[in-house]
């Protein structure tokens, strides 16, 4: 606490303000906050694990958890400050160097971390832009792609359509030849089938169709 408090009139110092925070996963956290970037810091101690000697005087739930050791403080302070948007952070733990002496290179760790994090915000909006523009290009050309399939496909089919047309087509000339050496001229029902056959066929003939469906676009 005395640390904290060090740190909190130094922060305000240099423009920060200190708010707590409501969040049962970070127990005991306070964010810093200047020009509109937020920096996290907490203390905690430490703890190790040690064989349970007094296993009757836990408690159930201690027993569950720990059914041979428990955990026991070490008395060793961390402090931990961390930028969320860029991803930044660092950790301050007593050793040779108690945390105390630490003091200024923190309070330079957190101003330092303010234009950090917004360059990162910069940087991240930036590198978004680049992924939009980069899947707008990948759409276009899938979209492409699929439409010059699409075509190929249709002219594919359509080629074939008219392979049987052009069939037909000599097949109905061939059939007048035939039927005028036959019988000399042509009566009402061959006359009728023919021009009915021809007919359906000028009406389905794929080219005359494409070039309708090409004039109007």
């Amino acid at each position: 606490m005395c640390i904290r408090d060090r740190l909190v009139i130094e922060l305000e110092k240099h423009g920060f303000k200190i708010q707590s925070i409501k969040n049962k996963e970070v127990k005991g956290a306070v964010v810093a906050v200047k020009d509109n970037e937020t920096i996290t810091f907490m203390v905690s101690e430490g703890y190790k694990y040690q064989v349970a000697e007094a296993y009757q005087m836990m408690t159930e739930l201690e027993r569950l958890m720990y059914p041979d050791k428990k955990p026991v403080a070490t008395g060793k302070i961390t402090f931990s400050i961390y930028a969320a948007e860029a991803r930044l952070g660092r950790n301050w733990t007593d050793g040779k160097r108690l945390i105390e002496l630490e003091l200024p290179s923190i309070i330079h760790e957190f101003i330092s971390l303010v234009p950090r994090q917004k360059q990162a915000r910069i940087d991240e909006l930036a590198r978004q832009e680049i992924r939009k523009e980069e899947t707008r290009i990948f759409r276009e050309r899938e979209s492409r792609r699929y439409l010059e399939q699409s075509i190929y496909k249709e002219a594919l089919q359509e080629s074939e359509l008219f392979k049987l047309h052009k069939q037909l087509e000599s097949y109905l000339n061939y059939l007048e030849v035939q039927y005028l050496e036959k019988y000399g001229t042509f009566n009402e029902r061959a006359l009728a089938w023919i021009s009915t056959a021809r007919k359906i066929a000028n009406a389905n003939n794929p080219v005359s169709r494409r070039l309708e469906i090409l004039g109007n676009e």
